[in-house]
């Protein structure tokens, strides 16, 4: 081999490699933007992934405040449920007793009622007795006004006449 199909045969050597190192260089730079790309989109992922972990920890805070008050508003149900028994159960024994005395109420009055009615029986009666009497003592007087008119002219009668005078036949 001559020196200059050396040379030649250099050249296409030396060509090929710089065409080889220039593929090496692109795809180095290839590769040196893909792992930028990479590292920026690691670096948004990881601002992705705090900013999900500051809501996670706000959602886990809020959910926190939440069970809380749920917890308080369980507690105030539970409360209230006690105290609307408690109140359910005081009205039911007032009831009772209000039936109670309205049951007593009721047979007072019926029992009243019957003194009432006997009441105005007995008044009824009375009125008719005092009617009654009230005839007889008319009947009485004019009985006695009668008779005390008899005995008057009798009296007067005898009054008038003289004592030597015989009494009358007929009075």
């Amino acid at each position: 081999m001559t020196t200059e199909q050396r040379l030649n045969r250099l050249e296409d050597e030396f060509s090929t490699v710089k065409e080889l190192l220039m593929s090496a260089a692109r795809y180095a730079e290839s590769a040196n933007a893909k792992l930028d790309r990479l590292a920026e989109r690691g670096e948004r992922t990881q601002t992705h992934l705090d900013q999900l972990a500051e809501k996670v920890d706000s959602l886990t805070d809020a959910q926190e405040r939440t069970q809380g008050q749920l917890d308080q508003l369980s507690e105030r149900v539970d409360s209230f449920v006690f105290e609307a028994q408690r109140l359910f159960n005081q009205q039911a024994q007032r009831l009772n007793r209000l039936e109670g005395h309205t049951e007593s109420l009721s047979a007072v009055v019926q029992m009243l009622n019957r003194t009432h009615q006997a009441s105005q029986s007995q008044l009824q009666e009375l009125q008719r007795a005092t009617q009654e009497f009230q005839r007889a003592s008319l009947e009485y007087q004019r009985s006695n006004t009668a008779a005390i008119e008899r005995i008057d002219r009798v009296l007067d009668y005898l009054l008038r006449q003289d004592p030597g005078d015989s009494p009358p036949s007929e009075i």
